[in-house]
């Protein structure tokens, strides 16, 4: 897209100088008509997340078998959805070099089929809470045994609090019904409506669509 081509050449001509670095991330974040041209769509958001599969997809291909792990799949890894999955099972956890992102995969079942979500975790501390930003898609399939099979994608993007060996959900910044944004706005859980809109737009758009285009530069 054109504005990322000219946000990079800003990035580029401003390294190094942290006044400018400064002022420029003031703007990105503060200035309504960029923060227009960032593409606050559902869409351009979704676009995003179909590039990071893509992309950490490529990075299973030029690195197995030392990233792909299989635990789980009986069908040929040829197949996308045991590909997706040895991917998301492999990467889960391992830092994005360069950034404070970490590739983060879930995967569980029930009698209605599978559900899993592959993208993007964050860790996040806010007043002092430490909170984790889990940015990705989630993929629906229905048991086989309910014919035709439904698979559904479903764009995700939820910050959690962790709490002792597991995570509770604080907010969904994608409304699952939906499928659209979902900013805090009123009556919000802590740490409140800024807080939260911050983490909007320093991490769910600004922040993850820098993540996609550091991992497009390093192929």
């Amino acid at each position: 897209m054109r504005w990322v081509q000219i946000r990079r050449k800003c990035l580029t001509l401003i390294r190094g100088h942290l006044l400018l670095s400064f002022l420029f991330s003031s703007v990105l974040l503060f200035s309504g008509r960029v923060i227009a041209a960032n593409a606050l769509t559902i869409d351009g958001f979704t676009e995003n997340l179909a590039d990071f599969e893509r992309l950490a997809l490529h990075v299973c291909r030029t690195n197995a078998p030392g990233v792909i792990d299989a635990t789980g799949i009986t069908g040929p890894l040829s197949e996308a959805d045991n590909l997706r999955r040895a991917c998301g099972q492999g990467l889960h956890g391992r830092g994005i070099v360069g950034t404070e992102w970490h590739y983060f995969y879930h995967r569980q079942a029930d009698r209605d089929g599978t559900m899993d979500v592959f993208g993007a975790v964050l860790p996040i501390s806010i007043d002092g809470t430490d909170y984790h930003l889990v940015i990705g898609q989630q993929r629906r399939v229905s048991n086989p045994r309910k014919q035709p099979v439904q698979r559904t994608r479903t764009p995700v993007a939820t910050l959690f609090i962790p709490q002792g060996d597991g995570w509770t959900p604080l907010w969904n910044y994608v409304n699952p019904l939906t499928v659209s944004f979902n900013r805090p706005r009123g009556d919000v859980p802590s740490p409140g409506e800024q807080a939260l809109d911050r983490v909007w737009l320093r991490n769910v758009t600004i922040g993850f669509d820098r993540l996609v285009n550091s991992l497009e530069d390093a192929r």
